[in-house]
């Protein structure tokens, strides 16, 4: 009888008549099942917490003593203009960096080949548009179509010497 009446004066989830609350017996049992319920949630999360294992990773620092990273990416848009071409880069800190001032961009015709020296992003600073080991003049470098300097092989291996990078066709 004691037990019955401490189960009543358990119930959390009570009907509200007018003048005064009284407990039920579905309202005991709820109230039984979410004691019990959050009772083990605290045991066995509890438990979990105590029990973490040693995480290993196989992080690196990184090593690179430049102050920036060039990465060099051709993507061909024939239905985008390039007034309306961006690069965004976003760290995973959601850090934002705007790369646009420093995209080359070159126009393309109808068949999707690039118009000569047309659109380029001439206010590019930190790119030489000029290679001072180049000492044929423009006519000279244009003549029978050709716009690379001829190597042989004395001149390959000065090329090899002296430049960071070397395209050879």
């Amino acid at each position: 009888m004691r037990f019955r009446q401490f189960a009543s004066n358990l119930d959390m989830y009570r009907k509200v008549p007018m003048d005064l609350l009284e407990g039920t017996k579905r309202g005991s049992i709820i109230s039984y099942i979410a004691i019990i319920t959050m009772a083990l949630l605290f045991i066995f999360e509890t438990a979990a917490f105590m029990s973490t294992s040693v995480l290993q990773s196989d992080i690196s620092l990184d090593r690179n003593q430049d102050p920036k990273l060039r990465v060099n990416i051709n993507i061909t848009m024939m239905d985008l203009s390039c007034d309306y071409a961006t690069v965004d880069i976003v760290s995973p800190l959601g850090t934002s960096l705007n790369v646009t001032s420093h995209l080359s961009k070159y126009s393309l015709d109808a068949a999707g080949v690039r118009d000569r020296y047309k659109g380029r992003n001439q206010q590019q600073n930190d790119i030489i548009l000029s290679d001072s080991l180049v000492v044929n003049t423009i006519e000279e470098l244009h003549e029978n179509g050709e716009d690379a300097v001829s190597l042989d092989a004395e001149s390959l291996k000065e090329a090899r010497k002296t430049a960071t990078y070397l395209f050879v066709e």
